[in-house]
């Protein structure tokens, strides 16, 4: 289930196993934070988690234990690996000590601000995107025949290039190399030739399964979806592209996270950022 309660905020449900899994993150490390407050209020409460229990779904925390915030409806807020969690709870006091127990019982939340997490990745990064093409074999020839049944030479020559037939591309042969413009959380945005522009003009809206190169890193991307192709100048102001956008579909948290870890991590390299600024 997805809410959107403003331009570019999304709030998804996590599945149970997957609630699980992030509440056994967010105790685990001592770095972690999360915070309380009452809906309405502008007070705000901070706590440490030094444990959870999956069974009672209970975090245990550290902290002083504020009576205008136990025994009650609550909400929560905490931050793994850039992605935020938000949801209900409820806090109790262990008597023996200050420690405080909050109940996970309701539903948990993970929300993407799409502004934040959008990482132009031309010129400066090395990703691309690996598509697989549909194609079959031509029993009158050599070549390789688009499922469309094209059958232009040089199209052929050049196309062959595209899907596997270099050293550099043999792991995936049979899919489109294609450079990644932008990537965010929720999609990203290719560059077209005309070579390219033609085949996606014939293959389904749906992609299915495909493989993120981020920097050398190897990444899969269980299903995709063909938004648009739109012109596209390159920065040279001369030569013609044309811009795709792709939509990830049936993700999960969990990929969520590596996509925006890793896009966190390029962001904090602030030096190609200052080099476009001074040209």
């Amino acid at each position: 289930m997805t809410q959107k309660n403003e331009p570019g905020v999304y709030f998804d449900k996590l599945t149970l196993d997957e609630k699980q899994s992030k509440l056994s993150q967010l105790a685990r490390s001592v770095e972690n934070k999360m915070t309380v407050w009452v809906k309405g209020s502008k007070t705000k409460y901070t706590f440490g988690p030094i444990g959870y229990n999956r069974a009672s779904e209970n975090v245990q925390v550290i902290g002083d234990p504020h009576k205008d915030i136990l025994n009650r409806e609550v909400l929560v807020a905490f931050q793994i690996s850039g992605l935020n969690f938000f949801g209900k709870c409820r806090l109790s006091h262990l008597e023996s000590n200050k420690d405080i127990l909050v109940n996970f019982s309701g539903d948990l939340f993970k929300s993407e601000r799409r502004s934040n997490f959008r990482l132009l990745t031309y010129p400066h990064q090395n990703i691309h995107l690996f598509v697989k093409v549909p194609i079959e074999k031509n029993s009158n020839s050599n070549l390789i025949s688009l499922a469309t049944k094209t059958n232009e030479m040089n199209l052929f020559r050049n196309f062959l290039k595209l899907v596997g037939d270099t050293e550099d591309t043999k792991e995936r042969e049979g899919h489109l190399k294609l450079r990644v413009l932008d990537i965010s959380v929720t999609g990203l945005a290719i560059q077209l030739g005309e070579i390219e522009k033609s085949v996606f003009e014939n293959l389904d809206a749906d992609l299915g399964s495909m493989h993120l190169d981020f920097n050398g890193e190897m990444i899969e991307i269980p299903n995709g979806q063909m938004l648009y192709v739109l012109d596209f100048v390159a920065q040279d102001k001369k030569t013609k592209f044309y811009k795709g956008g792709i939509r990830f579909v049936d993700i999960d948290t969990n990929f969520d996270e590596k996509i925006s870890s890793i896009i966190n991590q390029t962001l904090r390299k602030l030096e190609y950022e200052f080099e476009d600024f001074l040209e």
